[in-house]
């Protein structure tokens, strides 16, 4: 008990300095902390994201961040967790320096983007059957990407 009440405590004294404008990178990592302990991912993750904005990208805390964001993300937006490490392996195709590459290995198996195996060769077959396997079998509604989509679909419309 003597732990949640001063978890709380801690909680309490964080918002309070950020409401204050008072953004430090120790509160709003002690506040994702005590967020997340509470069930309360979303907040948690707002509290992450902000560190991640004001920190300098490709240090110790700044990985911290980004992967505590990613891994939080997947448990209410999988869809977004897998474009934000995609995103994330772009500028960092080996996952950064360690500890944290295998860190974000691992989390990037989690998030359902596996690190690739190497190519294994290809055997034979027959394009043809392949070609008329697609065709029969390709569900009604699939087709190619259309090359003017709906108005409402295009970025600035």
């Amino acid at each position: 008990e003597q732990d949640t009440s001063m978890r709380d405590l801690a909680r309490r004294l964080d918002e309070e300095q950020l409401s204050l404008g008072q953004r430090t990178a120790p509160s709003l990592r002690r506040l994702a902390e005590v967020r997340e302990q509470s069930n309360e991912n979303a907040a948690a993750l707002d509290a992450w994201l902000e560190l991640l904005l004001g920190l300098q990208r490709g240090t110790e805390p700044w990985f911290e961040a980004r992967h505590e964001s990613i891994r939080l993300l997947a448990t209410s937006d999988p869809a977004g967790a897998q474009a934000a490490m995609a995103q994330f392996k772009v500028y960092y195709p080996d996952y950064g320096p360690p500890p944290w590459n295998e860190k974000f290995r691992l989390l990037d198996v989690k998030v359902g983007q596996p690190v690739a195996p190497p190519a294994a060769p290809r055997t034979p077959h027959n394009p043809a059957a392949h070609i008329h396997h697609s065709i029969t079998t390709a569900p009604a509604t699939q087709g190619p990407i259309a090359a003017n989509p709906p108005a409402h679909t295009r970025p600035g419309l």
